[in-house]
């Protein structure tokens, strides 16, 4: 291929994009930009300055056209060779490793996909055997089980976040002793900022939020969390997603900042209050993930969870979802260790499209694949994504993906934002940046700047 034709008709951030091979690279780029040009280029010249062979770069995006768009555009630039490159959706790199490896996947029986129909009859013959007395066990005649949805809801929400029913009742557990603690502490405060009037409400407010800020955060305690779940992959979930601490402290600031901007306290600390407390039958205020019906139901998903999974697997079926579960499951067994560093050896660049669209299954099997004492500090990984394009939680997609992954390489990650879009001019550029402006959380990036001629 002529490498230098498609090289000198980048632009600079694109250039940086393709010439930034080795070490973490995190790439800010919407539609329209030429990201799927340049990851192709780049992957033509890791194949150019490494000794790596095409089989060593794993790609990895979302849809089967995003996967045949990158095939199509890297063969344009090495040819036969861009069959070589393992590019994949999440779910085709699953099947793929299932297929080579099957002794390994679902004790090596063949199972099949599993239809919805299927999966209804099961969720329903495990409400139906449920006692009389069992919470979820409500009825109507006419809507059916009251909580039936919701706990289908729950479990493909789990499954998503890389949670199976084993993991997400250690984290109940976890929880309960943790909110039991915590309560203990900061409860018998909140009365003094229930109804308080200005001023003294703000300064109470500032008091209750000095005090949340000082509590011992369990989530910190790498002993703790190692004694508990044992598997580093998923205590970097449980830290990013579960840290109850951190998330009532954030709630607990935004309510303190609002109530400062406004000079008011009562309608904020009355709202904070109601979202994120419950008075039980002595008129006080609990946690209101500790109040006794919240902690039923999270135990009764995680028994129907755990059921819906025994007979799935007595049925030989498995889902989508199932297969990414699976795929941790069997690359996080100690005893398949030579399958992991295997993986590990294979795939010596990694670059992922669309991540602000990973949810936490597909996470999890990206930190399996880097988890190597070598590397983990600094990997070959490129993730590519828009930070606007992340205030939607697609199938489960966490929004500070981008920002916790450059958060985690922070002292070595490189981060170019592309910012030429060749699609749209610069008067509905302008507009649309104007509109998402707007997402207060959304991560400051270079102005876009229309290449369009």
């Amino acid at each position: 291929m002529n490498f230098d034709l498609f090289y000198n008709n980048l632009n600079t951030s694109q250039k940086f994009v393709v010439d930034t091979i080795d070490g973490t690279l995190l790439v800010n780029a919407g539609p329209g930009t030429g990201k799927t040009q340049t990851i192709a280029i780049r992957v033509a010249n890791i194949l150019q300055k490494t000794d790596v062979l095409p089989g060593n770069i794993l790609c990895l995006t979302f849809t089967d056209s995003g996967a045949f768009n990158m095939k199509e555009r890297l063969g344009k630039f090495i040819g036969n060779e861009a069959l070589k490159v393992k590019i994949h959706t999440f779910h085709s790199f699953s099947t793929e490793l299932i297929n080579r490896n099957p002794e390994l996947f679902f004790s090596g029986h063949p199972f099949t996909v599993v239809d919805k129909l299927v999966t209804f009859e099961i969720f329903d013959n495990i409400f139906k055997n449920l006692p009389l007395d069992n919470l979820f066990s409500n009825y109507h005649p006419e809507l059916g089980y009251t909580y039936f949805k919701s706990a289908m809801d729950c479990i493909g929400n789990l499954k998503k976040a890389g949670l199976g029913p084993h993991e997400f009742q250690k984290i109940i557990d976890f929880n309960i002793k943790y909110l039991t603690q915590i309560q203990s502490e900061i409860v018998p405060f909140l009365p003094k900022i229930a109804g308080k009037l200005e001023p003294k409400g703000l300064e109470e407010l500032q008091i209750f939020y000095d005090l949340m800020e000082g509590f011992e955060n369990p989530f910190l305690d790498d002993n703790l969390l190692k004694s508990t779940f044992q598997t580093e992959t998923l205590i970097n979930y449980i830290k990013h997603n579960c840290n109850y601490h951190q998330e009532l402290l954030e709630k607990t600031k935004d309510a303190l900042f609002k109530c400062r901007k406004s000079n008011k306290v009562t309608p904020f600390t009355a709202d904070y209050l109601k979202k994120n407390f419950i008075k039980n039958e002595k008129n006080e205020y609990i946690l209101i993930d500790l109040d006794s019906k919240n902690i039923a139901k999270n135990q009764m998903v995680s028994s129907v969870y755990q059921q819906f999974c025994d007979e799935m697997y007595r049925g030989g079926y498995y889902d989508f979802n199932d297969m990414l579960l699976e795929l941790i499951k069997v690359i996080e067994n100690p005893d398949n260790i030579s399958f992991k560093l295997d993986l590990q050896e294979t795939y010596q660049y990694i670059l992922i499209d669309e991540f602000q669209d990973t949810n936490g299954v597909q996470l999890r099997i990206i930190e399996n694949l880097i988890d190597n004492e070598l590397t983990k500090d600094n990997p070959n990984l490129m993730v590519v994504g828009d930070t606007d394009q992340a205030i939607f939680k697609f199938q489960g997609a966490k929004s500070g993906n981008l920002e916790k992954f450059f958060e985690r390489f922070n002292t070595v990650c490189n981060r170019v934002d592309m910012n030429v879009n060749y699609r749209s001019n610069q008067e509905i550029l302008d507009f649309a940046t104007g509109v998402i402006q707007q997402n207060e959380n959304r991560i400051p990036k270079e102005k876009l700047i229309s290449g369009k001629v």
